[in-house]
């Protein structure tokens, strides 16, 4: 695995390396590279249209035009697949949820246990950092180039069936999760997880395969969700969180001049990061008047009810950290300081 080593100390930065990179950049070579994006989610998802389409042009702009990325017109494997498509060079560039293949991906589960922080922004930034410093050794993503690392905001509970306000609502509620953790934690609130990409969540809450969903604010209405659910729980802090990357076909990505990958190093990272999960927030906060205005029924978690979910939770926590122990990982010392940072 290679993982880009730079990063802006904090998402505004994230165009402003793009003039300094520029100049770094002069010295590379003359020919034009086109990297193929593979695109599955839809174009207007306020990530792969917005984030990563404002992230391609500024790739553009800092190598002045020598590497240009392009956006397939459809997806060129499953969800599932991303990691493979990129390492196999099927892609030069992927976006993927490590929780579509959780027996690949266990550390990566850190950053989806619940009670994390308030802002997909923070998190995510927290998590770049924390990846580097504590679960780069379990070389979970060998074969391609990493190139950033983010979750959406707080994670909350979406169904058609009744509010959720204490545990014993979760018993026997079909709800569709994005698999890892997720999956956990649904079945050890009661409920029946049931695993499905995204791209399919409208038609299986339609046709009733599903009762709900643990999503976002901002996934409800980015996926036309409020036509098939009708009650929300917020919990405060998150009662999950999914990770995402963003990762490059390392020979594609070492066909690049030093001073082209320093230009988009200094994209990437941290910046790029924290540039993904501020979008999920800002998304968020217009989906809460959305989701109102719509007519679903919005009520957050109580503290005997936060309590309660901590209380069911823990043993969660407390198998991570075992299993991170079995890898050489302090996995204690990794979401504690994942926890401070992202509260600051």
């Amino acid at each position: 695995m290679t993982i880009v080593q730079r990063g802006a100390s904090g998402s505004r930065a994230f165009l402003a390396f793009a003039a300094a990179a520029a100049v770094l950049a002069a010295s590379g070579a003359d020919a034009q590279t086109t990297l193929r994006f593979n695109r599955w989610l839809p174009p207007n998802h306020n990530v792969q249209g917005g984030v990563m389409g404002e992230w391609a042009k500024q790739v553009e702009t800092v190598t002045q035009g020598r590497v240009k990325v392009a956006f397939t017109a459809s997806s060129l494997g499953p969800p599932p697949r991303q990691v493979d498509l990129a390492a196999q060079g099927v892609a030069d560039l992927v976006l993927g949820v490590h929780g579509y293949t959780p027996a690949r991906f266990r550390m990566t589960q850190m950053v989806e246990m619940p009670f994390l922080g308030a802002t997909g922004e923070k998190i995510s930034g927290a998590y770049w950092e924390v990846h580097r410093s504590h679960l780069t050794k379990a070389n979970e993503h060998e074969g391609v180039t990493l190139l950033a690392l983010w979750v959406h905001g707080p994670g909350l509970i979406a169904n058609s069936v009744r509010q959720v306000t204490r545990i014993e609502d979760f018993d026997g509620l079909k709800l569709r999760v994005a698999g890892g953790l997720m999956t956990e934690i649904a079945t050890s609130l009661g409920a029946v997880p049931i695993q499905a990409p995204v791209p399919q969540l409208y038609e299986i809450l339609s046709r009733g395969v599903a009762d709900g969903v643990l999503f976002t604010g901002e996934g409800v209405t980015g996926f036309n969700l409020e036509k098939v659910v009708k009650h929300v729980t917020n919990v405060p802090g998150g009662l999950f969180n999914t990770s995402f990357f963003l990762a490059a076909n390392p020979r594609k990505w070492e066909s690049l001049s030093a001073a082209d990958r320093t230009a988009i190093e200094g994209l990437s990272g941290k910046a790029l990061s924290m540039a993904a999960g501020r979008s999920y927030d800002e998304r968020d906060a217009v989906a809460d008047k959305d989701l109102r205005a719509a007519g679903i029924r919005l009520v957050t978690a109580d503290a005997g009810f936060v309590a309660a979910l901590k209380s069911r939770l823990a043993p969660l926590e407390e198998a991570w950290i075992a299993d991170a122990r079995t890898k050489g990982i302090d996995g204690k010392s990794a979401i504690e300081r994942l926890r401070a940072l992202a509260a600051r």
